[in-house]
């Protein structure tokens, strides 16, 4: 039995529609009726309904924009349009939006009624038993298509419906690699530019297509794996503003992503971090290009630049400088926008170098110092051997690097020695002094005094103090 429910705003009007009709004998169980869209779609969200027969002029929440909400609800709702309007290009704003018929209520006697809502049960159990003999289907375990288009989300998980009420996709076998990524085999030959123009015309809000080619004779399952691996980097690497279809061959997917690249990947995470290509255009370029090479993943990416603004903001203060740098790090879904916010961070990077008064050569060197300091903070530092390291006399290089960080190189070494010690207090077990020793104090208790002067707490009272605040947030 198919149940439904009634909107319209005139209630008169609804239990007389209602009472026109046998409607069990046509297998149809009117389970609810309503007076507005905002009172119908709690209803739906909340009951089993699979027919949907709306009144299209309400006040407050009209019968299009009811059919809008219904549409992105994770089940499929069948709608039907009950309206007192007859005109073509009204009727047919409402079939575009997926209801499958209208009712004129000016027209409606006993006999047209009845032909209506059999021609109604009958193509919602044609489509049932189409989806049902769809799940049913035992898939080839190999494409037989030439081609398909790849719909994926690099924003939340979209809901299906509005991808799966597509026409051109309902008359298609779609296949599920995951709830934000599916691919739909073309049966028929298209040319790109046809695809595109169906595409355009579904007109997706959050879903990106991708033409992919160079599929037939290739294990379903293999290639879906692939797809999940690789889809998500390849349009987030070369989407571009407006374009609604993108393309790329099996091939090159496998040749880009099918290879071990781990190192590459982290070598070029780093390279990014460690803020150096931010002082020289070349280098910049070139780490455009790397990251353009090897792909690394989009979320991976974006962690590391978030790292890249922490570690660099007690230097460069970009809350207060520059505070649209760090609001983009949430907003930034392609490459092409990160690529701008590089340029920008470069743009920042230059005007404290100008501020400092000190050349891009002598800013590079500072950076690279601190670099070095943090990534061997268990070794034995001095001023001099860092100086030399970055091709800079001893004194020049204090007078520069006290002006870059506001303090002599022996109090930012503890300061950073310090920040490292209470990272591993908080998230390891060791004890304290292997830590100290991890962070290059070699007397555990001139270590705790330096810990105390820092932090106003020993290092086992800070480790007590932050379990305790996390028991207490749990």
């Amino acid at each position: 039995m198919i149940k439904a429910i009634v909107v319209d705003d005139e209630r008169l009007v609804r239990k007389g529609f209602i009472s026109m009709l046998d409607w069990s004998a046509r297998g149809i169980d009117i389970i609810g009726e309503a007076a507005d869209g905002k009172t119908a779609l709690d209803m739906l969200k909340t009951q089993d309904i699979d027919l949907l027969i709306t009144d299209i002029t309400m006040p407050g929440m009209s019968g299009f924009e009811l059919i809008q909400q219904v549409n992105l609800l994770p089940r499929r709702i069948w709608t039907v349009v009950l309206t007192c309007h007859h005109e073509f290009n009204f009727i047919q704003d409402a079939l575009r939006l997926g209801a499958i018929d209208y009712l004129v209520k000016t027209l409606l006697d006993m006999d047209n009624l009845e032909q209506t809502i059999d021609r109604i049960v009958e193509r919602i159990h044609t489509e049932e038993k189409y989806h049902l003999d769809r799940q049913a289907e035992v898939h080839p375990q190999i494409y037989t298509e030439h081609a398909a288009i790849v719909f994926c989300s690099l924003d939340e998980v979209p809901p299906g419906s509005e991808l799966l009420q597509q026409p051109f996709i309902r008359k298609n076998r779609i296949i599920e690699i995951a709830p934000d990524l599916w691919s739909l085999p073309l049966r028929q030959s298209y040319s790109y530019d046809e695809l595109v123009k169906t595409v355009e015309g579904m007109a997706l809000r959050r879903w990106q297509g991708m033409y992919l080619t160079g599929l037939e004779g290739r294990s379903i399952q293999n290639v879906s794996g692939l797809l999940a691996q690789a889809l998500h980097n390849r349009v987030f690497y070369t989407a571009r503003p407006g374009t609604s279809l993108m393309r790329t061959t099996l091939a090159d997917l496998e040749r880009r992503y099918g290879s071990n690249r781990t190192h590459a990947v982290e070598s070029c995470l780093t390279n990014w971090v460690h803020l150096r290509w931010a002082l020289n255009k070349s280098e910049w370029e070139r780490l455009l290009e790397e990251t353009e090479a090897v792909h690394p993943d989009f979320n991976q990416l974006r962690l590391s630049m978030q790292q890249l603004l922490t570690d660099w903001e007690p230097l460069f203060h970009w809350h207060k400088n520059a505070p649209q740098l760090i609001a983009a790090i949430k907003k930034n879904q392609y490459w092409y926008e990160w690529r701008s916010w590089t340029a920008e961070l470069s743009a920042y990077t230059q005007l404290k170098t100008y501020e400092l008064s000190v050349t891009a050569e002598v800013m590079t060197c500072l950076i690279r110092s601190i670099q070095l300091m943090r990534d061997n903070l268990g070794s034995e530092l001095t001023q001099e051997a860092i100086a030399k390291e970055v091709n800079m006399s001893r004194s020049y290089f204090s007078q520069c690097f006290k002006k870059l960080v506001g303090d002599s190189f022996g109090d930012y070494l503890r300061a950073l020695r310090v920040d490292e010690a209470k990272r591993l207090l908080e998230s390891s077990d060791k004890a304290v002094y292997e830590i100290a020793a991890a962070v290059g104090f070699s007397d555990d208790k001139y270590f705790s005094r330096v810990f105390r002067d820092k932090t106003g707490l020993l290092p086992t009272e800070y480790r007590m103090a932050r379990k305790g605040k996390w028991f207490d947030e749990g």
